[in-house]
């Protein structure tokens, strides 16, 4: 898998998540960007804030794009189905 940046990635980063469980969460993540239209970063911190259990994610944004994109992920809410979707190991 290729998403632009794991091949600028250093080898040990790429050790420690370029593995075919990530590709497939990274696949499940695009298709649910399809079906909802939220960006990836949108569906990733509305997992996080879907947990059931206190979450605080912490985002580190390079440009204030990135800062506006991780304030709407307020609102990129995810179904109990879109959640399970990103956990399944198929």
């Amino acid at each position: 898998m290729d998403n632009g940046s794991i091949t600028r990635a250093s080898d040990l980063v790429k050790g420690l998540f370029h593995h075919p469980q990530n590709e497939n969460r990274y696949k499940r993540i695009k298709r649910l960007q399809v079906e909802t239209g939220f960006s990836v970063a949108e569906i990733v911190l509305g997992y996080l804030i879907g947990q059931p259990f206190a979450v605080f994610p912490i985002v580190g944004p390079k440009k204030v794009a990135d800062l506006q994109e991780s304030i709407s992920a307020a609102d990129a809410t995810l179904t109990a189905d879109q959640l399970e979707f990103l956990t399944t190991d198929n």
